[in-house]
């Protein structure tokens, strides 16, 4: 896609005089000329040199190209056959079910982002429609989709909307456009409202015409609590803005045994491994509760309603456990089966009442959610590991990109998957300098680098490497990586498996490689270690 500058201007003022335009054109012309000579010269030269690149490739593959004219339409499209050599023969990839750490990943059929297809027949050749507007996006400078979550971006001299705008689709609370929910000091509690606070809409859209001038091609989201909200224990002496989401006796909360309102996510503020009652900040709530669920209906319509957001976002999705956990996990409030009946029950009711054309993202971290999938545009791929200290196991890549490729196929189009990973973290306690110096190590530039390929390479989604969870600081802060504005261009294709655990995926102005072989490949004179990938720019022909 093409980012615009904020502060660019144009000189659009008119000429005055005739005169004037008469002086112009005498001299602008010959240097219209001069300049249309010399770009003709560099052309001429360009396609030497990527003659002699294609001779240097043959070794690779053969590749043929040529217009087939479409009768009755203008809708051309050219056609491209690669075909393998006997040296190097890449696979059309399929989608697999879950797959263990010693498994290979099936290569029988390519991967679709609109609905799963079957294994091709043998041919000596894959041939694929390249579309003449993908190679018109040559000049577009398409790059790799990042999105933003709840946090932001630190390190980068600019403002804030612009930092926001260098991201294809970011969500967070209503508050990213500086609006709340319409409550006042008679009814405080905001998860109550079903209408937005109208004084500052003016504003709250001007922000959102600047970021669409800045990037045409944002999506914004707003994520809407439902499994848990905002509880302050004591709010004596407290503004009618900083008290609870819920009242203290509200029937929507989830409560012990003992009465008191369950404690919901909270921070290991002191580090010790062990999140105390003391250190949570939010308290479960019932979501399966029918006039609950009445309310939270009234809540999304009110947010399609106000034009400022494209979708919205769910956390703490799943299909397989229940969430209402107590602070140890050694049981749940809820079972899993009446969770899932909740949730799937939402998602039809959400659908009912906002269309089709309303995004629905979720968070289900690493699993897939086949029951959510004809209500849901994408998975909140949040990829949790281990050890804040260490990176991610082989057996978390494969699972990781296994769900990616499963939401890829199987979920509502337009798919909007958001895959984030997290970076190792040295120092857990770090400072914004300590932050910035530490994403910039090699091992962790290499896990953004495998991160991002594997997502531009099984995915038409959006990628996020942003700092462990664990950390004190604010979840999800990032940097912003010069890897990530190397231009693509336009998919060509799905992805191909080059060798086992290794694959490519063509782009109109670059090929990305993504490795999980176990061992180092060679691709086109550029080495791509094990567990990371690369994205390889090259001339438009």
């Amino acid at each position: 896609m093409t980012r615009f500058k904020k502060n660019e201007k144009r000189n659009n003022h008119p000429y005055h005089t005739f005169d004037l335009r008469r002086k112009l054109l005498i001299l602008l012309v010959p240097a219209a000329v001069l300049i249309l000579l010399i770009l003709l010269f560099i052309r001429i030269m360009d396609h030497q040199e990527d003659d002699l690149h294609n001779n240097d490739t043959k070794s690779l593959y053969s590749q043929t190209e040529e217009i087939e004219p479409q009768a009755e339409s203008d809708d051309v499209s050219v056609a491209m056959t690669i075909t393998p050599t006997s040296d190097s023969t890449p696979t059309p990839v399929s989608t697999p079910g879950p797959v263990s750490a010693s498994d290979t990943v099936s290569a029988s059929a390519p991967v679709s982002s609109s609905a799963p297809i079957s294994a091709p027949e043998p041919t000596d050749s894959i041939t694929f429609a390249v579309p003449t507007e993908a190679i018109d996006s040559i000049e577009s400078g398409r790059t790799a989709h990042i999105f933003q979550t709840w946090s932001g971006t630190e390190g980068l001299m600019e403002d804030e909307l612009s930092t926001i705008a260098r991201h294809d689709l970011v969500f967070g609370d209503t508050w990213l456009f500086g609006i709340g929910w319409n409550t006042s000091e008679e009814q405080p509690y905001s998860m109550l409202e079903t209408e937005l606070n109208m004084d500052f809409f003016d504003v709250a859209y001007s922000m959102r015409e600047e970021l669409k001038a800045e990037n045409p091609d944002i999506i914004i989201l707003c994520s809407l609590n439902y499994r848990e909200a905002m509880l302050v224990a004591d709010e004596s002496g407290l503004e009618y803005w900083q008290k609870s989401e819920l009242p203290h006796d509200s029937p929507y909360w989830i409560r012990r045994s003992d009465g008191s309102i369950a404690p919901g996510w909270g921070e290991d503020e002191n580090g010790d491994g062990v999140v105390e009652e003391s250190e949570t900040v939010c308290g479960l709530v019932d979501f399966t509760n029918p006039d609950f669920q009445d309310l939270l209906i009234k809540r999304v319509e009110a947010l399609k309603n106000s034009g400022l957001f494209d979708g919205i976002m769910l956390d703490w999705w799943s299909e397989t456990y229940a969430t209402s956990g107590t602070l140890d996990w050694s049981s749940t409030y809820l079972t899993a089966e009446d969770e899932l009946n909740a949730r799937i029950t939402i998602l039809k009711r959400i659908r009912e009442a906002v269309g089709d054309d309303f995004l629905l993202l979720v968070n289900a971290n690493k699993s897939e959610v086949p029951l959510s999938a004809p209500y849901v545009n994408g998975l909140f791929m949040e990829c949790y590991k281990s050890n804040w200290n260490e990176g991610y196991s082989r057996e978390d890549i494969l699972q990781i990109e296994t769900t990616l490729r499963w939401a890829e196929i199987n979920l509502s189009s337009p798919v909007i998957n958001c895959l984030e990973g997290w970076r190792v973290v040295t120092d857990l306690d770090g400072d914004l300098e300590t932050r910035l110096l530490e994403r910039q190590s090699e091992e962790n530039l290499q896990w953004m680098r495998l991160f991002t390929s594997m997502s531009a390479v099984f995915s038409n989604g959006y990628v996020l490497f942003s700092d462990d969870n664990n950390m004190p600081s604010a979840d999800h802060l990032h940097s912003w990586y010069d890897f990530w504005d190397i231009p693509l261009g336009e998919p060509l294709g799905e992805a191909f498996e080059l060798e086992t655990g290794c694959f490519i995926r063509h782009y109109t102005q670059a090929d990305v490689v993504y490795n999980r072989s176990g061992h180092a490949v060679e691709y086109m004179g550029t080495t791509i270690d094990d567990l990371d990938g690369s994205i390889l720019p090259k001339k438009a022909q």
